[in-house]
């Protein structure tokens, strides 16, 4: 399955379709073919076998505050979601010295999946200035 295939995948699939709200395939195709400076669609992956794990959607890069549109973890459970996560609040923080990340999530989450969420945002020490719902090797899509 090509990149653009698994991230519709996950997508369209009725459990993660609560959370989000799906972009259509010429979408992403854009975000793919662009050079990444306003936004990103990223794969994760499993480092021993390098299958897809899941994908975050990036946006408003070109702005102060970078903005996490998608945060699906396919295989979950697995803590590949929460590691992802860290990885990536070290690069928005760290490498590209945003100051605020918005993530946008449609629906509302259980509370362990809450807790989880606040306690790796604390942990990270990074202040998230704005949650719309209390929700919640890294490479870049081809």
């Amino acid at each position: 399955m090509t990149d653009l295939g698994y991230i519709m995948t996950l997508q369209f699939t009725p459990e993660n379709r609560k959370f989000i709200v799906p972009f259509d395939e010429d979408y992403h195709r854009a975000i793919i073919n662009s050079d990444g400076a306003e936004k990103l669609d990223i794969i994760i992956e499993e480092i021993d076998t390098g299958l897809p794990a899941g994908y975050f959607m990036l946006r408003e890069l070109d702005s102060p505050c970078a903005e996490y549109t998608h945060v699906i973890i396919g295989r979950k459970g697995l803590g590949y979601g929460r590691e992802a996560l860290k990885l990536l609040l070290a690069w928005t923080f760290e490498t590209k010295k945003f100051h605020r990340v918005w993530i946008d999530c449609k629906g509302r989450l259980n509370s362990a999946s809450r807790i989880s969420f606040a306690r790796s945002i604390t942990q990270s020490r990074y202040i998230f200035t704005r949650v719309r719902v209390s929700c919640a090797k890294v490479s870049c899509a081809k």
